[in-house]
Protein backbone atom coordinates (compact mmCIF):
# COMPACT_ATOMS: atom_id res chain seq x y z
CA UNK A 1 0.00 0.00 0.00
CA UNK A 2 1.38 3.72 -1.23
CA UNK A 3 1.24 6.60 1.68
CA UNK A 4 0.24 9.47 1.73
CA UNK A 5 1.84 11.93 3.93
CA UNK A 6 0.29 15.38 4.19
CA UNK A 7 1.99 18.22 6.08
CA UNK A 8 0.05 20.64 7.39
CA UNK A 9 2.07 23.99 8.50
CA UNK A 10 -0.33 26.17 11.09
CA UNK A 11 0.73 29.87 9.91
CA UNK A 12 2.22 32.10 13.00
CA UNK A 13 2.47 28.81 15.47
CA UNK A 14 5.19 26.95 13.81
CA UNK A 15 3.07 23.78 14.06
CA UNK A 16 3.89 20.43 11.47
CA UNK A 17 0.79 18.22 11.37
CA UNK A 18 1.81 14.56 9.78
CA UNK A 19 -0.97 12.59 8.47
CA UNK A 20 -0.21 9.01 6.82
CA UNK A 21 -3.27 7.95 4.36
CA UNK A 22 -3.80 4.51 3.03
CA UNK A 23 -4.63 4.67 -0.70
CA UNK A 24 -6.44 1.94 -2.39
CA UNK A 25 -4.75 -0.04 -5.09
CA UNK A 26 -5.81 1.00 -8.74
CA UNK A 27 -7.78 -1.29 -10.08
CA UNK A 28 -6.13 -3.67 -12.52
CA UNK A 29 -7.42 -4.21 -15.75
CA UNK A 30 -8.63 -7.57 -17.13
CA UNK A 31 -5.72 -9.74 -19.16
CA UNK A 32 -6.36 -9.09 -22.61
CA UNK A 33 -8.69 -11.77 -24.60
CA UNK A 34 -6.49 -14.33 -26.61
CA UNK A 35 -6.09 -13.52 -30.34
CA UNK A 36 -8.05 -15.24 -32.54
CA UNK A 37 -7.21 -18.15 -34.25
CA UNK A 38 -6.19 -17.46 -37.96
CA UNK A 39 -7.06 -19.78 -40.38
CA UNK A 40 -4.51 -20.80 -42.81
CA UNK A 41 -6.93 -20.54 -45.51
CA UNK A 42 -4.73 -19.64 -49.01
CA UNK A 43 -6.56 -19.42 -52.28
CA UNK A 44 -4.80 -19.58 -55.65
CA UNK A 45 -5.10 -16.53 -57.66
CA UNK A 46 -4.43 -16.89 -61.64
CA UNK A 47 -4.04 -13.61 -63.72
CA UNK A 48 -3.34 -12.95 -67.64
CA UNK A 49 -1.77 -9.70 -67.81
CA UNK A 50 -1.12 -7.90 -71.11
CA UNK A 51 2.56 -6.75 -72.14
CA UNK A 52 2.33 -2.84 -71.77
CA UNK A 53 6.28 -1.69 -71.70
CA UNK A 54 8.62 -1.82 -74.36
CA UNK A 55 10.61 -4.18 -71.70
CA UNK A 56 8.71 -7.52 -70.50
CA UNK A 57 11.38 -8.07 -68.04
CA UNK A 58 10.52 -4.80 -65.78
CA UNK A 59 7.07 -5.39 -66.13
CA UNK A 60 8.03 -8.96 -64.42
CA UNK A 61 10.02 -7.82 -61.65
CA UNK A 62 6.87 -5.21 -61.06
CA UNK A 63 4.50 -8.12 -60.86
CA UNK A 64 7.18 -9.79 -58.77
CA UNK A 65 7.30 -7.41 -56.21
CA UNK A 66 4.12 -7.14 -55.77
CA UNK A 67 4.10 -11.19 -54.97
CA UNK A 68 3.09 -12.49 -58.32
CA UNK A 69 5.06 -15.76 -60.11
CA UNK A 70 4.91 -15.92 -63.98
CA UNK A 71 3.96 -19.23 -64.81
CA UNK A 72 3.85 -18.85 -68.50
CA UNK A 73 3.41 -16.53 -71.80
CA UNK A 74 0.65 -16.59 -74.45
CA UNK A 75 -0.29 -14.85 -77.40
CA UNK A 76 -3.48 -13.34 -78.74
CA UNK A 77 -4.37 -10.91 -81.11
CA UNK A 78 -0.88 -9.72 -81.91
CA UNK A 79 -0.35 -8.85 -78.21
CA UNK A 80 2.00 -10.85 -75.39
CA UNK A 81 0.10 -11.66 -72.44
CA UNK A 82 2.19 -12.95 -69.13
CA UNK A 83 0.33 -15.37 -67.34
CA UNK A 84 0.73 -15.01 -63.48
CA UNK A 85 0.19 -16.85 -60.38
CA UNK A 86 0.21 -16.35 -56.43
CA UNK A 87 -1.29 -17.74 -52.92
CA UNK A 88 -3.75 -15.06 -51.31
CA UNK A 89 -4.97 -15.20 -47.53
CA UNK A 90 -7.49 -12.76 -47.09
CA UNK A 91 -7.64 -13.07 -43.26
CA UNK A 92 -4.05 -12.39 -43.05
CA UNK A 93 -3.87 -9.92 -45.96
CA UNK A 94 -0.60 -11.47 -47.09
CA UNK A 95 0.78 -13.28 -50.44
CA UNK A 96 3.44 -15.84 -51.30
CA UNK A 97 4.07 -16.94 -54.52
CA UNK A 98 2.83 -20.45 -56.15
CA UNK A 99 5.60 -22.79 -54.80
CA UNK A 100 6.68 -24.75 -58.09
CA UNK A 101 4.87 -27.82 -58.85
CA UNK A 102 6.87 -31.12 -58.90
CA UNK A 103 7.07 -32.81 -62.21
Amino acid sequence: MKHLLLCLLLTGCGITIHIDVDLPKPATPPPPPPPAEVPDSWVRQRAEVFVHTPDPAKQVLQLAERGWYVTGRTYAAGFEKIIVEREYNAFRNKHRPVKAEAQ
